[in-house]
């Protein structure tokens, strides 16, 4: 097989698909690969923020998640060790309102939009090689099911594979688990972060009735307990009784999940062949809960950005020198912040100093979430 397109995206989470809806909205073609097995589950909050659902509905997908059971998330609790909590409205506007759904049922709605553009897909493909040649890449590609190898020319490629490789030396990894329960007690509509020393918990209700359970714990929490699923679990249920009372009584329905996040990793917009968008540029804290935002907005951006142009036609260096001052603009002072919310979040002193102080002033909280929230608009790529 043989073929050539204007664009191979690698990666078919959020960022890719956005890219790629953007660029096929300008007339380029579009060929989108990935190594796993699709559909399939990902360790993900799960969480969405209401700044989103204008380009969720620019994709065609806002109507499809609500009909197949998205949650709406109209507040934010927040609970530390010492029994402290505040419970506070979702956005700025009464009646707002996140999401909270599965990345499996997610991905697959946004796939298959991206099917209904004309963007070919296929999944457990891989790379094997490529190589740069007269303005365009020749890249050969293996199919993991079939065993099938093929050659395709692309001019352009992106990268939205998630947020790289583990680093050998860092202080800044994080181990992210996850599974789904149900029979959680006290849900409401509210997406719950129980703090800990070195992590927290985020709760969350998805399609079906159940509850996804994602917790963030700093490596040396991991190591201490050996990499046990079951003694980290203890931990938390041991360590805030919030999520003690939530859980009691509840069912986990699926295995736990593990993925790591490393944080310190540099940002990459642009390695002198591929694009990156999504966590491949960098990582926000999962304490904001905004992976899924800065991904559909990311790769929103670089679609809409590659695409005013012809694809014989970019300047890639100049191009990238661009959306990287955009991406800086729109996303510098969230990731930043995100660190230090979450440096803070779990140290279980300044964790309960700072929800102390969140319950008589909840304007602040408001003013943090709209800053990790804050729209992405289309115009600001023109």
């Amino acid at each position: 097989m043989s073929e050539s397109v204007d664009c191979l995206i690698v990666g078919a989470g959020p960022a890719g698909i956005a890219a790629g809806l953007e660029l096929t909205r300008h007339g380029w073609s579009v060929l989108l690969i990935d190594k796993a097995d699709f559909p399939r589950d990902k360790v993900c909050g799960g969480f969405i923020g209401p700044e989103n659902k204008p380009l969720l509905s620019r994709y065609g997908v806002l109507d499809e998640l609500l009909n197949q059971g998205a949650r709406e998330v109209t507040h934010i609790h927040l609970s530390t060790p010492d029994g402290n909590s505040v419970r506070i409205p979702m956005g700025s506007t009464k009646g707002e309102y996140a999401l909270g759904f599965s990345r499996k049922m997610f991905d697959a709605l946004l796939l298959k939009q991206a099917r209904r553009q004309g963007i070919a897909f296929h999944d457990m493909t891989v790379i094997r090689k490529t190589v740069a040649r007269e303005g365009s890449h020749h890249i050969a590609l293996k199919n993991m099911r079939t065993g099938m190898d093929w050659e395709i020319e692309a001019r352009h490629l992106i990268r939205a594979t998630g947020a790289g490789h583990r680093s050998a030396h860092s202080s800044g990894r994080l181990f992210g688990v996850a599974a789904l329960f149900d029979q959680c007690r006290d849900m409401q509509s509210d997406v719950i972060m129980h703090f800990i020393s070195q992590g927290h918990a985020g709760i969350n209700r998805f399609e079906k009735d159940t509850v996804n359970v994602c917790y963030v714990i700093k490596e040396e929490l991991f190591c201490q307990c050996e990499g046990s699923h079951e003694k980290i679990w203890d931990v938390f249920l041991n360590s805030n009784p919030g999520m003690r009372r939530q859980m009691e009584g509840a069912r986990r329905l699926t295995p736990w999940k593990t993925t790591y996040l490393d944080l310190n990793t540099p940002r990459c917009f642009f390695d002198g062949t591929f694009y990156c968008a999504g966590d491949a540029v960098g990582l926000i804290h999962p304490v904001a809960g905004g992976g899924i935002s800065m991904a559909l907005s990311s790769g929103s951006m670089l679609g809409e950005l590659l695409g005013q142009h012809r694809p014989q036609a970019v300047d890639a260096r100049r191009l990238a020198r661009q959306y990287r001052g955009m991406w800086m603009q729109r996303f510098l002072a969230p990731c930043v912040v995100s660190h230090w919310a979450g440096a803070l979040g779990h140290h279980r002193p300044l964790a309960e100093t700072t929800i102390k102080l969140l319950k008589t002033n909840e304007v602040f909280i408001k003013a943090l979430f709209n800053l990790f929230h804050k729209p992405t608009e289309l115009k600001e790529c023109v």
